[in-house]
């Protein structure tokens, strides 16, 4: 994994810690549009970790995903 897909990981990892403590930081900082860009960062990464869609189960959820992006 590259250094900008890992950067992107923790930060996504610290913005939805920091939510859970301070739910008033949520609001300001969980946009829909952020939401929608942690969503595309983490399905990114997910291609490279099982790029094939031979496992059922994964390919349900990239069309659920992508059905709903």
């Amino acid at each position: 994994m590259d250094s900008h897909t890992t950067v992107d990981l923790l930060t996504i990892a610290l913005e939805l810690r920091l939510a859970a403590r301070d739910p008033d930081c949520a609001n300001l900082r969980l946009t829909p549009a952020r939401l929608l860009e942690m969503a595309s960062v983490l399905e990114r990464t997910a291609d490279r970790i099982e790029p094939s869609n031979q496992n059922a189960q994964i390919a349900a959820l990239r069309a659920l995903s992508r059905a709903r992006g």
